[in-house]
């Protein structure tokens, strides 16, 4: 769909099949040097006198340059004239595209956290730009982004009406999630006025916190909230992420019922008052400190909590491990959405996630562990009543054997439930190890052993991922047994049957590295995934999986069967970009070449050319 420039970056030629284009392979980029804040319209005048170089974001992000200037060049063979422009990072403080064609800006625009949301040129969270692209012309798209901080924005281009689609899922998906908190936080605001106790007050503080701190991160509190308040805009995460944080230590000083010379209390409360003093000293510090700042106070608030739950495990039973480990993970994934925003992401993480699922898990588990508090505390008044009625019944007889009656019921009934408790625990732990080995055999091939095409279809697009951030090559075998139809006929299904058994065998003892692969790809096809392996070594590998199936005949009802292989080889430096359908096309075109020229031999894709 692009064709290479002769500065290396491509032209994006659009294919009207694609409703979403990504553009990061198209972009080229330049260092604006001090014409960094000039208007883009300037720039667009001295853009042959600038060094262009490829961009390549995967690598680069998150970008950390306060301003970059990029460029995309673009040829519209289609009749769709009408498309939108998407950069899916809202906290990015201004972006500009200019469109240009022949030399002349025909539009420009304007989006951020720090441009009116009215000048917004489409009312969507993130900015997004209208293109009037007429069919067989030739245009350039100027893109200037300045941002405080690091950012994560991905372009692409979209077709007007599958845009708005997607849109409208993304919104579905935030609206549930912003109503499981508004009802959760309802729940508690009833709570607390019913029952005055703080914590549920706290708790409803935490709950508003962290839905403001998600709006703002998504741009729905730019857009429905403050469309016109781009300053506190850019800076509300942070406030409403201290304030989250000011909530949660009081939350926890009530719920465990620190007392006041305890010295978990103390840091507790520290840590509180560190957070609202940052809520207000962040407006005058720089953006990206602020976000390290932020980050070293929610890892210290995450400490002080664990520490504070493990030490009243003891005290609060199943209630504490429930407490603890709910906000073991909501700290955690609070942790990691930090991270991701300052521009350390430790990867794809699903970063912009994790908070959500780190609410839902923390919530879940506040619930079983109030439900197991309540049931303490019960059982504890029922304790207390007993000794009350014992040492009462002591003044008459009746009353003793009437207390005698009651102790030996209450008796009676807690050895149940601890009978029933340990009964459910044991079905509990039964369940866990026979879902374990469900997922175990869930990846394994239930003819040959090996790993069944499922778990290489996974595995192949991790190791992708990985050998392209760590710069290693990725090499794909592709293994088929040469006249598989011929033995079934000739042998037998069963024959068929032992012959792949054996092929499987042979893969496993050649690839035997601990993070080799080998899986069943379909009928008498077999792949071989062998991460950080060079091509001399993907080829050798690939001989010595040909050379013991040929000299190592299987004995069937007294019968030698000879049998042979063919081995497409394919390296991930062959594909461009972390395609894992590409991989395997070279592979398979390898091995078909392997066939073509006699089989029982090994073929290696050919380089891309440039």
């Amino acid at each position: 769909m692009g064709i290479t420039t002769a500065c290396g970056a491509e032209m994006l030629t659009i294919d009207q099949s694609k409703a979403r284009i990504e553009l990061d392979p198209y972009l080229e980029f330049a260092d604006a040097g001090d014409n960094g804040t000039q208007p883009i319209e300037q720039l667009v005048g001295a853009g042959t006198a600038l060094q262009w170089r490829p961009f390549q974001s995967k690598a680069r992000n998150p970008v950390r340059e306060r301003s970059l200037l990029l460029r995309l060049k673009i040829f519209n063979p289609t009749d769709t004239e009408e498309w939108l422009f998407n950069t899916d990072d809202p906290l990015v403080d201004v972006t500009e595209v200019a469109l240009v064609h022949a030399g002349q800006v025909l539009a420009h625009h304007r989006g951020g956290d720090l441009v009116p949301f009215s000048e917004w040129p489409i009312p969507h969270r993130h900015p997004v730009f209208p293109l009037h692209l007429e069919a067989g012309k030739h245009y350039e798209l100027w893109i200037q982004v300045r941002s405080g901080g690091p950012t994560r924005a991905q372009f692409s281009l979209w077709e007007p009406a599958p845009f708005w689609r997607s849109a409208q899922q993304d919104v579905f998906l935030m609206g549930l999630f912003f109503g499981l908190l508004a009802t959760i936080a309802t729940y508690y605001v009833f709570l607390f006025t019913w029952l005055r106790e703080r914590r549920f007050l706290y708790f409803f503080g935490f709950c508003l916190f962290t839905a403001l701190t998600m709006a703002g991160l998504h741009g729905y509190s730019y857009q429905f909230l403050w469309p016109n308040a781009p300053a506190w805009q850019n800076r509300a995460p942070l406030v409403f992420t201290s304030l989250l944080i000011l909530c949660a230590c009081f939350f926890v000083i009530d719920y465990l019922g620190l007392t006041k010379d305890n010295r978990i209390r103390k840091l507790l409360l520290g840590a509180g008052g560190s957070a609202a003093l940052y809520a207000i000293l962040q407006w005058w510090i720089d953006y990206t400190w602020a976000g390290y700042a932020l980050l070293c106070l929610l890892l210290v608030g995450l400490l002080l909590v664990s520490y504070a739950s493990i030490r009243r495990i003891r005290q609060h039973g199943l209630s504490g491990w429930y407490f603890a480990a709910g906000w073991l993970a909501f700290g955690i994934s609070a942790f990691l959405l930090v991270l991701d925003e300052i521009g350390y992401s430790p990867g794809s993480v699903i970063a912009g996630y994790t908070v959500h699922i780190g609410v839902a898990i923390l919530i879940l588990l506040l619930s079983f562990g109030l439900a197991a508090r309540m049931r303490d505390e019960r059982n504890l008044a029922l304790r207390a009543q007993a000794a009350s009625l014992h040492h009462q019944a002591q003044a008459t007889r009746e009353q003793e054997r009437a207390l005698r009656i009651e102790r030996d019921a209450k008796q009676h009934l807690e050895q149940r439930i601890v009978e029933r408790t340990r009964d459910l625990q044991r079905a509990m732990n039964e369940l866990s190890d026979a879902n374990a080995q469900l997922r175990e055999i869930s990846t394994i091939d239930g003819l040959t052993g090996v790993k069944n095409r499922r778990h290489f279809d996974e595995r192949l697009v991790t190791d992708l991922k990985q050998a392209r951030r760590e710069g290693t090559s990725l090499a794909l075998l592709l293994i088929d047994l040469d006249h598989f139809k011929t033995v079934n006929d000739l042998y037998g299904h069963l024959a068929g049957v032992e012959s792949l058994k054996h092929l499987a065998r042979v893969l496993t003892a050649t690839a035997s590295r601990p993070l080799d692969t080998v899986a069943r790809y379909g009928g008498e096809e077999f792949v071989v995934l062998l991460p950080n392996t060079q091509p001399s070594g993907a080829v050798s590998i690939a001989e010595r999986i040909r050379t013991a199936v040929q000299d190592g005949p299987i004995d069937w009802n007294g019968q030698s069967i000879r049998l042979s292989v063919s081995v497409g080889v394919a390296l991930s430096t062959q594909v461009p970009t972390a395609d894992s359908d590409q991989l395997i096309e070279y592979a398979d075109k390898a091995l078909y070449e392997a066939k073509a020229a006699g089989r029982n031999r090994v073929a290696c894709a050919s380089p891309q050319s440039d």
